[in-house]
């Protein structure tokens, strides 16, 4: 998952998130703040076999 940093634009706070929601909620002053949802990247590992 790919993070994204914002400063909230009432209190300033720097809010690091990573949502599917179109919002977040500023975790010191409970302001709503309008975002992009981030995308789902999905990591891609292969099984390797065991030899014995």
């Amino acid at each position: 998952m790919k993070t994204i940093k914002i400063n909230c634009p009432e209190c300033g706070l720097n809010i690091e998130y990573w949502t599917k929601n179109d919002f977040i909620e500023c975790t010191k002053c409970k302001n709503k703040i309008k975002v992009e949802p981030c995308e789902d990247t999905e990591e891609k590992i292969e099984d390797e076999e065991i030899e014995e």
